[in-house]
């Protein structure tokens, strides 16, 4: 049940990674990179916590 729910924990991570790229990608196309920074920001965060939570997975 435990390594249901990190797997999950991963999927919700990566896919909040690959949402905030494209939002951050149509907010620096249109907007500029001043309103975009933190989406940028939270791409970076979202993976780090990806990879955190895919190597507890592993051990």
């Amino acid at each position: 049940m435990k390594k249901k729910k990190s797997k999950a924990n991963e999927i919700l991570w990566i896919t909040m990674a690959v949402a905030c790229s494209v939002i951050a990608i149509h907010k620096t196309i249109y907007h500029g990179l001043g309103t975009a920074w933190y989406f940028y920001g939270f791409i970076i965060i979202a993976i780090m916590m990806y990879y955190i939570r895919k190597n507890m997975r592993k051990k």
